[in-house]
């Protein structure tokens, strides 16, 4: 019975989400730029990085992502880190989808922009969204790490909305 109880406690403390294991890679959802660099040292400060609605890119570094080669953007607004950028080479955009897809399983969203493909899934565990925008035609492969709170009851609707 002991066994069988530690068993359980084992696997409930895996699937609830917790701020040691929550964020991307070695990094937690509202960290600074300093803590995330010395979680990660091959990221570097950025002085005057770009702008969107969730922050400014403040530390940058070259990454592995599923053994492709990237650039990491993260950007920071003013609870911390919200979201991790990988810029990817276009010829791997579909050799890393189809191994997040393997470790992940079907995406929760997948969309025809026209422009580009969209592959939302959720890592619960983690409390992160992983967005894969991918456009052959105009050679762009980006994913995206942000933090799961921010989009999860927007990507739910938009998954049961779907026919």
């Amino acid at each position: 019975m002991r066994l069988f109880l530690g068993f359980v406690l084992a696997f409930v403390l895996g699937l609830a989400p917790g701020a040691a294991f929550a964020g991307w890679e070695a990094t937690e959802w509202g960290m600074t730029p300093e803590q995330a660099q010395a979680a990660m040292p091959d990221l570097k400060p950025v002085k005057s990085g770009e702008k969107m609605d969730v922050g400014q890119v403040k530390s940058a570094g070259s990454v592995m992502l599923e053994g492709v080669k990237g650039k990491a953007e993260l950007y920071y607004g003013p609870a911390g880190l919200e979201l991790v950028g990988v810029k990817l080479p276009a010829q791997s955009c579909k050799a890393v989808g189809d191994a997040i897809l393997r470790q992940r399983g079907k995406p929760l969203v997948v969309s025809d922009q026209v422009l580009f493909f969209l592959f939302i899934w959720h890592d619960e565990p983690r409390q992160t969204r992983i967005r894969q925008m991918f456009s052959p035609q105009a050679g762009i492969c980006s994913v995206y790490f942000e933090r799961l709170s921010t989009y999860r009851d927007g990507d739910l609707r938009r998954a049961a909305a779907k026919p």
